[in-house]
This record gives structure tokens, sequence and C-alpha cells, in this order.
């Protein structure tokens, strides 16, 4: 008898319990400004600003800042106003950015990015160029045909460099250009162009994050032993095709290494409920964005793997 009780109670329970929704007022929320730079010495520098949008808005294409008061500055006083480039033309790939050739990025010197509107609360943020560090030695070695493909070889790069003192982060890519000979007729010949990014599968798993969209290496060098540190990752490389592989080294700033780091994660979450939700960095103050910079160094190497 006490079980058909139990069973009638819970039946009840199941067919005439009712949902509550409940309404959450979330309040105005405040338009700032998103502010997006990448530096490396020698390069143009550029700045993105855009609109931040609430989590609630139904665009999806970003506003771009055009009439923004945009100036870097170094530790000396030293200003320069950046100019803004339009690309509003629909076969432009790039938004439109505020640039400039005429500030001269020095390693190991913090700059200053300041971004200032009417219509938004002036952004600003603080990078410091990190010190270039340089590969001593890249070696390749081929480790045999690939399993079921065996047009391709596995192939281990090992790549070395002095690691500095201090907390360090470094990114490491690789890059393929080749030639080869194919032939158009029983006697005819033509030459064909090989392009690649290297997608380097590291032994020491930490260096590539399961959730990693990117090809490189994002290493902390906490990871690493003081002094010179030797890198080891594999690659697919077709055979027969002539090879000028480059290995790029960057020192990067934390604000580099950690931007990339989350915004993959938050990736490799998007969608999932089970998900704990991931904050892409910011070290925009007053804003929103990513200030960040990179030093490369790039070895080259020559591989030719015959069939």
């Amino acid at each position: 008898m006490k079980r058909t009780v139990y069973f009638l109670w819970f039946a009840a329970f199941t067919f005439f319990s009712c949902e509550q929704f409940l309404e959450i007022e979330l309040g105005d929320q405040e338009i700032k400004m998103v502010m997006y730079s990448s530096l490396t010495p020698g390069d143009t520098i550029k700045v993105y600003l855009s609109e931040s949008q609430s989590i609630l808005a139904d665009r999806r294409e970003m506003t771009l800042i055009k009439n923004a008061t945009v100036y870097l500055a170094d530790r000396s006083g030293h200003t320069i106003s950046l100019e803004y480039m339009e690309r509003s033309h629909p076969f432009q790939e790039e938004h439109g950015y505020y640039w400039t050739t005429d500030f001269d990025i020095q390693e190991n010197e913090e700059i200053k990015l300041t971004a200032e509107h009417p219509l938004y609360p002036s952004v600003e943020s603080f990078v410091t160029i990190p010190e270039k560090v340089m590969i001593t030695e890249v070696e390749a070695i081929p480790m045999g045909s690939v399993q079921n493909f065996g047009e391709n070889e596995m192939v281990e790069f090992r790549i070395e460099f002095d690691d500095l003192p201090g907390n360090n982060y470094y990114v490491i890519n690789g890059y393929a250009t080749g030639t080869y000979w194919y032939y158009t007729s029983d006697t005819d010949s033509a030459q064909a162009f090989y392009n690649m990014e290297l997608y380097l599968d590291p032994i020491n798993s930490a260096f590539k994050p399961e959730f990693m969209y990117r090809s490189g290496l994002f290493i902390n060098d906490a990871l690493l032993p003081d002094g010179q540190v030797t890198i080891v990752a594999k690659a697919n490389l077709p055979k027969n095709i002539d090879f000028n592989i480059d290995i790029e080294l960057a020192h990067v700033s934390e604000s580099y290494f950690n931007y990339f780091l989350t915004g993959d994660l938050q990736l490799s979450t998007g969608g999932d409920p089970l998900a704990q939700p991931v904050q892409v960095y910011n070290n925009i103050n007053n804003g929103f964005g990513v200030f960040k910079a990179k030093n490369p160094d790039v070895f080259t190497l020559e591989v030719f793997i015959k069939e």
C-alpha cells in the first residue's frame, strides 16, 4: 500500500508541477569603444576601433568608429597621432583602421595607446615591446611515411633557443614554400608552387592545448628549464618537393599570449550549455579589446624528402 501512495504522489508532482519565468532587468548598458592593435617592430602600426555591443543586440556586424583621436606615446613623452584609413569598399577584406609608419618601435620600450571620441568614454592601454629572441638552430629529421598517406613524410623539428630571464611567452609557427615539376603531357612538364602553414604537433602537449585552433605552439617559459631550450614538434610534409621551411619564434607580450589562449577557449566551448563561461582577455582601460605585441625571429632551412 505504501508503494502505491508514493507512486501516486510522484505522478501528481510530475504532471501538475508548473514553470515560473523570471524577468531580469539588465538596465541600460553603456556603449564603449573596442580597441584592437598588435605591434611588431618594423611593421606598419594599425589600430582598429569599433563600438561594443549589448549581449542582447541583434546586429552581427560591428560599427566602426571613424572620427576618433588616436595617438601613441613612449616613456620619453614622444607622441604621434594616427590617421584613419577608409576601407569601406565591398571588395576590401580589411576593415577601416588608424595607422602610422612614423613611430619607431624599440624592444623593451613601454608604449601607451590612447583613443578619444566625444560620444564614448576615452580608452587607453599599455604594452612593452618584447626583446627579440634568436633561434640558434633548427634540425629537420625525417621519421618515415605518414600512415595511410604515403605521399607525405612525418618530419620532426628540433628548435633551439636561449630562454631569457624572467617570465616570458613564446609562439612558434612554421611555414613551407616549395616548387615541384609535373608532366602536362608525355613529353612536356611545368613547374608548380606549393605554400602551406605547418601544423606543428608538439611532443609536450602543454604547448598546444586541445582547444587551440591555431597551427602554432604557445609556450609559457614557466614550463621550460633555464637557459638553452629545445622544443620538439612534428609536422607532415609532401615528398619530392624542394621546400624552404621558415620557423618563426616570436617573443610575445603577456597580452598577446592570453588573448589568443582565452579566445580559442571561448570558441571551443561556444554552444555548450555545460561549459563554464570564458571571458576573453581584455587589457583596455575603460573599454574592451586588446593591445599586444610580438618580436619575431625567423630561421630558414631547406628540406627535400625523396619518395
